[in-house]
Parts: structure tokens; C-alpha cells; sequence
């Protein structure tokens, strides 16, 4: 009877080490796809930033595409 507790104990014990080892293995895993899913976000902001400078351009070029071509050059700066 006390043999089967000890195997018990044992395989417990063999568990333990595993999942601790799993349990690491996880937070490398998380703490690399955190720095990942940040560099993405960056990534993600930049692009956003770069479209909002083409669609300002793209509405200046609309404005002058409609704008009366005899009316002349305007005298915005």
C-alpha cells in the first residue's frame, strides 16, 4: 500500500515538472508574440498615418480636377 502511494507521489511529482516546463515554455511564447502583436501595431499606425496623407492629397487633386479651368490659378499658398 505505501509502494502505490509513492508511485503516486511519483507521478505527481513527474507531472509537476512537466507542466512547470510547459508553463515556461508558454510564457516565452506569450512574451514573444506581445513584442510581436506591439511591433505590428506600430507597423499598423504608420500605414494608417501614410493613408491619411494620401487620401488629403487625393482630395486636394479632387478640388483642382473639379475647379473651373478658366477661373485660373488660385491664390492659396
Amino acid at each position: 500500500m505505501i509502494w502505490l502511494l509513492g508511485v503516486l507521489l511519483a507521478l505527481a511529482v513527474i507531472g509537476l515538472g512537466i507542466e512547470s516546463r510547459r508553463a515556461v515554455e508558454l510564457s516565452g511564447r506569450v512574451e514573444r508574440l506581445s513584442a510581436e502583436l506591439r511591433s505590428t501595431q506600430a507597423a499598423l499606425r504608420a500605414h494608417r498615418s501614410h493613408l491619411d496623407e494620401v487620401r488629403a492629397s487625393v482630395a486636394e487633386l479632387q478640388l483642382l480636377v473639379e475647379r473651373d479651368p478658366v477661373a485660373g490659378p488660385s491664390e492659396s499658398p
